[in-house]
């Protein structure tokens, strides 16, 4: 019998601090369980923070079983008057029937993008 996934919990706000948004999108326009995947993360700031670096690492939640595997962290400086940074992650995904990703960043606050989910639909465990 087919179970439902599990939501992700990132345990992260979508923005905190001079973070104003952070996104996750599939940066070569698809990911696979048992493959490579990259993920291009884009964190929006305030422009009137001054923001030195900005971190972040990327989490692969396996849904039906629950685990939580991360990449090592990413840190770039804002490029003066910008108001975002961005970069790709590359993530080794494991076999699996519900697995998502999401950005959550470490400096200079606490906070997460929304899931990109592989498969994008219609997945059970």
């Amino acid at each position: 019998v087919a179970a439902a996934p599990m939501p992700v919990d990132t345990g992260a706000p979508p923005k905190a601090g001079p973070i104003t948004e952070v996104t996750a999108t599939l940066a070569d326009g698809t990911c696979a369980p048992g493959g490579p995947c990259a993920i291009r993360v884009d964190v929006h700031l305030d422009p009137v923070a001054d923001v030195g670096d900005v971190a972040w690492e990327l989490r692969v939640y396996d849904r039906c079983s629950g685990k939580v595997d991360t990449t090592g962290p990413v840190t770039m400086s804002p490029e003066p008057g910008r108001q975002q940074v961005y970069g790709i992650s590359r993530a080794a995904l494991p076999p699996g029937s519900a697995l998502a990703l999401a950005a959550v960043t470490s400096a200079p606050d606490v906070a997460a993008s929304e899931p990109v989910f592989v498969p994008d639909q219609n997945a059970t465990c």
